[in-house]
């Protein structure tokens, strides 16, 4: 989906937000959690944008073996 350049894609809402905005997720499992936060990352890696995720419980591991299924790398 191409978004205007002022508008972007959090990856896992229906509409594009302002640049900048930050997120406070919500989440009873930790899958669930994992989920959004890949999206983000995805949806905005694909889309060529600045993506940064600061989470105090992510495996590390999950999300790079998520990114090298879609064929982004991780550096380590």
């Amino acid at each position: 989906m191409d978004y205007p350049p002022h508008r972007c894609s959090l990856g896992f809402a229906n509409e594009p937000f302002e640049p900048g905005v930050h997120v406070c997720h919500i989440y009873s499992e930790d899958d669930e959690r994992l989920s959004a936060i890949l999206k983000f990352l995805l949806t905005g890696l694909q889309g060529g944008e600045r993506s940064s995720c600061f989470s105090e419980h992510c495996d590390e591991q999950a999300v790079a073996d998520e990114l090298a299924r879609h064929g982004l790398s991780y550096p380590e």
